[in-house]
């Protein structure tokens, strides 16, 4: 199967955390997807998914102390079937943030 060149930045809050089971040292997260927007020339492969919940998954490093109920805000890409990455450095000013919970 051949996999488009795609990323998307996206934003919403993470509904749940666990330890990645494919990559050492790094997390999974669920997030539940508000926002799916183009970033360059790429394609966007998550708008048909908002609203959903979606795993992502990211090194631990970037994520340091995020939990359930913080923002996720940047860039990630579809690198298989059900794989989404977090993509940080894909763009210039590429970014991946998790912005604390309200309150």
């Amino acid at each position: 199967m051949q996999m488009i060149e795609n990323l998307s930045r996206i934003d919403g809050p993470i509904t749940d955390r666990q330890p990645s089971t494919q990559q050492p040292d790094w997390d999974d997260i669920t997030v539940r997807l508000e926002h799916a927007d183009k970033v360059d020339d790429r394609a966007e492969l998550l708008q048909a998914q908002l609203g959903t919940d979606v795993v992502i998954s990211a090194p631990r490093e970037l994520l340091g102390d995020a939990k359930i109920g913080d923002t996720v805000d940047g860039h990630v890409s579809i690198v298989g079937p059900g794989k989404i990455f977090a993509s940080p450095q894909s763009v210039d000013g590429g970014r991946f943030d998790v912005l604390p919970a309200a309150g």
